[in-house]
């Protein structure tokens, strides 16, 4: 059974899913076990962290010496850049082309996420989509599978 219910004036999304309640707020998911219908008030939250894959690639289309003075640039403000306290950089790669790279994040606000991506969205494009661990994703894609497997 799954029930939501969403407070308008705080931005509270509260619910529960068949055994977890969850609540989220500014985007951060948080989770504990139910007592039966409702969660127990006494219960202790936990926030959970997700991970991401972030991948960026420049932003280019003017001439060489204009992509130039903007790599330079971002180079500038990158060796200035630190991640917000809450987000951990798992993975850190460039490719070898040159044409941008990838990091595996791990935070609990995808605010962070954001406030990464701000600071260098005039010199690169990014792309950010949550992941898991493969054991974990060939486990939930094995139990798809099981699903569908079950109804004919």
């Amino acid at each position: 059974m799954s029930r939501v219910a969403w407070d308008t004036v705080t931005g509270l999304v509260t619910g529960s899913v068949t055994g977890f309640a969850y609540s989220v707020s500014k985007l951060t998911l948080v989770s504990a076990p139910v007592d039966g219908q409702a969660a127990n008030p006494r219960t202790k939250w936990k926030v959970m962290k997700l991970k991401y894959a972030m991948t960026w690639t420049p932003r280019q289309g003017a001439s060489g010496a204009d992509n130039e003075i903007s790599a330079r640039r971002a180079l500038e403000l990158f060796s200035k850049w630190q991640p917000d306290p809450g987000t951990t950089i798992l993975q850190f790669v460039g490719y070898v082309d040159s044409e941008g790279g990838v990091a595996i994040i791990e935070t609990d606000n995808v605010e962070e996420v954001m406030a990464a991506t701000a600071k260098f969205a005039p010199y690169n494009r990014f792309e950010v989509r949550p992941v898991l661990d493969v054991a974990d994703w060939v486990r939930i894609a094995q139990e798809g599978i099981s699903y569908r497997n079950g109804i004919s």
